[in-house]
């Protein structure tokens, strides 16, 4: 994964190199910056996902919870939002608690929503 990360990385700042090339405006100092940034974001972005993915496993452990028909993960720095349906109060209490074991995780927004037809399994 972090091969990959890197070769798109890679390949992304010789493409905007290339571009800049061929348009005669390459200024040596300014893709510099635009790398660093570009890498940064990307890595930013990479840590998002490892932490959704992580917090996603953590619930799907759980046989009472319907995963990708009720909950979506989404993460912010080290804060994870939680939203869609359960069941249940006892099922919205319990997917905070279990997403905040997740490490990594900084803080909660729940905002889960009951709908007591909501399927479970």
């Amino acid at each position: 994964m972090r091969r990959s990360f890197f070769v798109f990385v890679v390949g992304l700042i010789i493409g905007v190199a290339l571009m800049l090339v061929v348009d005669g405006s390459l200024d040596f100092g300014i893709l510099g910056d635009n790398a660093s940034e570009a890498i940064e974001d990307a890595s930013r972005g990479a840590r998002h996902l490892q932490l959704e993915a992580s917090v996603r496993a953590a619930l799907a452990l759980q046989k009472d919870f319907n995963l990708f028909g009720g909950i979506s993960v989404k993460a912010e720095g080290d804060g994870v939002t939680l939203s869609g349906t359960v069941a249940s109060i006892e099922q919205r209490q319990l997917a905070e608690l279990i997403a905040k074991g997740v490490d990594g995780v900084g803080s909660i927004v729940n905002a889960l929503e009951v709908h007591s037809d909501a399927a479970t399994e």
